[in-house]
């Protein structure tokens, strides 16, 4: 008798199921091909952007168009904007279009704040705002940065390059007399030969460049 039930059951309802189930089947295909779609979507979204780098990474001029699209794309798969954001930042620095540049900067260097040391970060921070052409900023916000790695010999490198961006700073907002100062400083680093050696050409050397700055 309880056989006969379902039995029953299953008859007066057979309708309804078969269209449940046809509506799943449906589902899946339509899900597959969605998800296909999507996948080769994405295969030609990567494609392109490694050819838009490609074509930078050797120095190619790039089209305006080839532009729009990469920061579509990147703008359309988040996890591609570490690969390619110093890429686009460093495009549109050049194209003296310092706002899109601040930006991918600011991106930058909040991504990877939490993975490097704050100095580091620091400095990334003022090369910001000196994109921003905010150079009162920069100036002190290198000034903060020396304060904070002065007699600290595991920064000494990076000491070095922040002393040098602190005369060029000063000469930029009028701390001249401040130039002299932080220079006698800089090339008292035991790491001042290796920094210096950055900038030689030819017969010029780095304090040559510094006196006609």
């Amino acid at each position: 008798m309880e056989e006969n039930k379902w039995i029953s059951q299953i008859k007066a309802h057979w309708k309804k199921g078969f269209y449940v189930l046809l509506l799943i089947a449906c589902v899946s295909i339509w899900s597959e091909r969605l998800y296909r779609r999507q996948q080769h979507s994405a295969s030609h979204d990567y494609l392109v952007m490694r050819q838009i780098f490609d074509r930078f990474k050797q120095a190619h001029p790039i089209a305006e168009e080839s532009l729009e699209v990469a920061e579509r794309v990147v703008k359309k798969h988040p996890q591609l904007h570490p690969s390619y954001d110093a890429m686009l930042a460093q495009y549109y620095l050049a194209k003296q279009d310092t706002k899109h540049a601040a930006a991918y900067a600011h991106a930058i260097i909040k991504r990877t704040s939490a993975f490097v040391h704050p100095h580091f970060s620091a400095f990334a921070y003022t090369t910001a705002s000196i994109i921003n052409a905010d150079y009162d900023k920069a100036y002190a916000q290198a000034l903060q940065l020396e304060d904070s790695v002065k007699g600290d010999e595991n920064f000494e490198h990076l000491r070095a390059f922040n002393l040098l961006r602190l005369i060029f700073l000063a000469q930029r907002t009028g701390h001249k007399d401040a130039c002299n100062e932080w220079n006698i400083t800089l090339q008292g680093l035991p790491s001042y030969s290796s920094i210096a050696d950055l900038f030689e050409l030819g017969d010029l050397s780095l304090q040559d460049y510094l006196k006609t700055s």
